[in-house]
């Protein structure tokens, strides 16, 4: 659909896939299927779906010099105003998702000794330019050890943020991207990490959050 925008208009595009995924899905739910289109053996809820392209595309044959994309208004189309809706995150504390977001995103909080650039400060530097890079590399060990720090000292109340609006994932985060387990040298998580990135977005996408739980 999106090279039959592209070869209709060059400056024709089709929506996103997210847009397109909701428009679908809630065109979905309007229709009343009842149990015609729902399997005996599986039930309303079948573990795997197949889908033909039947539904979202058409025979060459149709491909006439009047076929336009659906979206291309004329004279005829209505007219509707529109405003985009608000607070539509998973939390609603703007500062504890951006706590959480500093938390799980970035590099690794184990960050290991020869990462924070520790020199030795008792060898004897003759060479002027090693004298620049020394200065380089510690300025730059000292830029990481400092956000470091910072992430580290946001776990706490993260976890009680979260604990807060729901305990369940309060202890999750607390489980695999807490203190303790920084303490014992493990990595969070990808999954988790994922989820939290989630979970802390401004918008939350209910197919990407379920993906993640999943994961």
């Amino acid at each position: 659909m999106q090279t039959r925008y592209g070869q209709f208009s060059p400056g024709a595009t089709f929506v996103s896939e997210e847009i397109f995924r909701t428009a679908w899905f809630s065109f979905a739910s309007l229709q009343s299927f009842g149990e015609e289109m729902q399997c005996p053996v599986c039930g309303p809820e079948p573990s795997v779906v197949i889908f033909d392209g039947v539904t979202i595309a058409f025979g060459k044959k149709h491909l006439t010099g009047s076929l336009e994309p659906p979206t291309v208004p004329d004279g005829h189309s209505s007219v509707r105003t529109c405003r985009s809706v608000q607070g539509q995150a998973a939390i609603t504390d703007k500062g504890l998702r951006g706590r959480i977001r500093k938390v799980v995103s970035g590099r690794s909080l184990l960050v290991s000794t020869q990462e924070l650039g520790n020199g030795n400060d008792e060898e004897d530097w003759t060479d002027s330019s090693s004298d620049v890079e020394d200065a380089e590399s510690s300025a730059v060990s000292q830029k990481l050890l400092k956000e470091v720090v910072e992430r580290i000292d946001l776990i706490p109340a993260v976890s009680e943020g979260l604990s807060k609006i729901e305990k369940s994932l309060g202890g999750l985060f607390h489980r695999f991207c807490g203190i303790q387990r920084l303490a014992e040298g493990r990595h969070n998580p990808k999954p988790m990490a994922h989820l939290f990135g989630e979970v802390s977005n401004d918008t939350v996408y209910v197919d990407a959050w379920l993906t993640s739980v999943r994961g």
